[in-house]
């Protein structure tokens, strides 16, 4: 999934559409806190992430998807950040590892 700097979604593929139950791009124009919550699983702000992101850093880790929800999922992977061609950061991307999106939260 690529998401703006202010936490717009901007492309998802099929495989991340199928994690949270829709089909081709119909996540684009979501915020991320909408998909992920405004806390991650370890309790940190999204908010947090997104500036850790944007300043270049990257965050690995398990993530919960749609929390509190019977879609809930965990999706293991990390957030990076995309540079531009000059180099900064012009969106964020994240990018799901193996079977983790498989995971149902019971």
């Amino acid at each position: 999934m690529e998401f703006s700097k202010t936490g717009l979604v901007q492309h998802a593929n099929e495989e991340a559409c199928g994690v949270t139950h829709g089909l081709g791009d119909s996540l684009i124009g979501e915020h991320i806190a909408d998909l992920f919550g405004p806390r991650l699983s370890d309790g940190a702000e999204i908010s947090t992430l997104l500036l850790r992101i944007v300043q270049g850093k990257q965050q690995y880790g398990c993530f919960e998807m749609h929390r509190g929800e019977e879609t809930s999922r965990i999706v293991g992977g990390r957030f990076a950040p995309m540079p531009g061609p000059g180099g900064e950061v012009c969106g964020i991307r994240f990018i799901g590892a193996g079977d983790a999106a498989n995971s149902t939260r019971s």
